[in-house]
């Protein structure tokens, strides 16, 4: 059996590996998984993967070779269907988890990702890390922002909400490519499986905007505390567990969430900071995080 993916992003791999596993469980045959190499380290030794290009080549899906790779396979599946692209053609909106989605199209019920890192070799954090990270403080992992502007949240409420934060025990490190917010310690320059291992051993509790990295924290059982905005939280954190969400949907010509609306099929502010982002106060959110950390501590 050949499964595989043209590209990510980290969220949809992360809910692809639940179905991937039950299929390995459920049938008595060799499973390939072929995916971007960058996220190889997520899946169990035991699960072969293989890079795509590396299989496909580099002119992605629906080629030549694309075909001929797929013919010497007894079964090939194609998990190429982000979550309500497909179903935005007889639904106002996804109405299915991508769990359940990918879960399905393997033949399996979801649940709950679960990821096991195996040990990585020689990586150790920076000297300005170790110091960051060596205090007893509550160590908060914020991730800032996604491939889309439309899902983040001002720059400068996250550089408000840090600085408030740490009056109540807690020490904010941002999780980004760059560090945007002035005063505050980000982990930036490290590979997605570094990344993944600093979260793991050194996270108390992640806060964020729907991106790959909140996925990927959920994944590894860190309690997460999500801001939604176009996209629906209930729906995107049904199999997660110690996750909880903020979410404005109260101006019915809003539409919110909105991601692939019949009306708009992307997003309503599209290539800005979204309406219903901005309705989220910093006062607000910094009292419903220490809610939401006292609860599940």
């Amino acid at each position: 059996v050949l499964i595989h993916r043209y590209r990510g992003g980290l969220g949809d791999i992360i809910c692809i590996l639940p179905g991937v596993l039950n299929m390995m469980r459920q049938i008595d045959t060799d499973v390939l998984l072929a995916i971007p190499k960058i996220y190889h380290f997520l899946f169990p030794e035991d699960v072969r993967c293989v890079n795509y290009r590396d299989l496909f080549g580099d002119k992605g899906r629906h080629t030549t070779k694309y075909f001929q790779v797929r013919e010497q396979y007894g079964l090939a599946i194609d998990l190429y269907c982000p979550a309500g692209m497909h179903e935005t053609y007889l639904n106002q909106r996804p109405i299915k988890n991508r769990i359940e989605i990918f879960t399905e199209m393997l033949e399996g019920e979801p649940v709950i990702p679960k990821i096991k890192l195996a040990p990585l070799v020689n990586f150790e954090l920076t000297s300005y890390l170790k110091n960051v990270f060596d205090t007893d403080k509550i160590k908060v992992g914020i991730q800032i922002g996604s491939e889309r502007i439309e899902k983040d949240w001002s720059p400068d409420k996250w550089m408000r909400f840090a600085r408030k934060i740490k009056k109540y025990g807690f020490q904010p490190i941002t999780f980004h490519s760059e560090n945007r917010l002035v005063g505050v310690p980000g982990v930036t320059d490290l590979k997605l499986e570094e990344v993944a291992h600093v979260i793991d051993k050194h996270i108390d509790v992640m806060i964020g905007i729907d991106s790959g990295l909140m996925h990927l924290a959920a994944g590894l059982g860190k309690p997460t505390y999500w801001l939604f905005g176009p996209t629906d939280g209930a729906l995107t954190l049904k199999y997660y567990l110690n996750a909880e969400f903020i979410q404005y949907i109260k101006d019915p010509l809003c539409h919110c969430p909105c991601y692939y609306n019949e009306k708009f099929n992307n997003f309503r502010c599209y290539n800005q900071f979204s309406d219903c982002m901005g309705r989220i106060k910093v006062n607000e959110l910094v009292e419903l995080f220490k809610a939401f950390y006292a609860k599940i501590n």
